[in-house]
């Protein structure tokens, strides 16, 4: 199913699946180092972090080749990410306490179940973040190429319009996935 997987993408979509091919060897690379380090006893938070950044520096620089799209997805993205954390750690500090004793996957009783969780769905939501920013920052700089003169508030609307559309489809799919 993997090579299915890797020659499916460079057959379908050429170089872009070249590109696909090398962010996910890299960003699968950068994993086992992310767990190496976590299991000889790097603080997982830190981890957890280093991982987000990377995982997402590696993804929009292989599969965006514009410069100015690359830094706006990119800035989106970490932006988001920070964001999303802030609101997670609002929730749960005004929520009672989770119980987390029926986990019985979590092997590591030095990392508490909580940030497990909360560092999991960080990591979660990053491909669903990278996709709407890369999808946004793309219809923009379309717009731009087409129409030079559009206006601020022609633009903001067009992009809010494709930011709308793609979130839809996104929050579904981490609903489910984390259903």
């Amino acid at each position: 199913l993997f090579s299915i997987l890797l020659f499916g993408a460079a057959a379908v979509a050429g170089r872009r699946g070249l590109s696909f091919i090398l962010a996910f060897l890299l960003n699968t690379a950068v994993l086992v180092t992310g767990i190496i380090c976590s299991e000889a006893g790097a603080p997982f938070v830190l981890v957890t972090v280093l991982l987000i950044l990377v995982f997402g520096s590696i993804s929009i620089f292989c599969c965006l080749s514009d410069r100015a799209q690359r830094r706006m997805a990119l800035t989106d993205t970490f932006l988001s990410v920070a964001i999303l954390a802030l609101l997670e750690g609002d929730v749960l500090l005004v929520t009672p306490p989770m119980d987390y004793t029926l986990q019985n996957y979590i092997r590591s009783a030095r990392i508490d179940p909580g940030v497990y969780f909360t560092c999991g769905t960080l990591i979660g939501s990053l491909g669903a973040i990278m996709d709407v920013a890369a999808s946004v920052t793309g219809g923009a700089a379309e717009l731009l190429r087409r129409d030079p003169e559009i206006g601020d508030a022609a633009l903001q609307e067009a992009l809010r319009r494709i930011g709308q559309d793609v979130l839809g489809t996104m929050i579904n799919v981490l609903f489910y996935t984390y259903l």
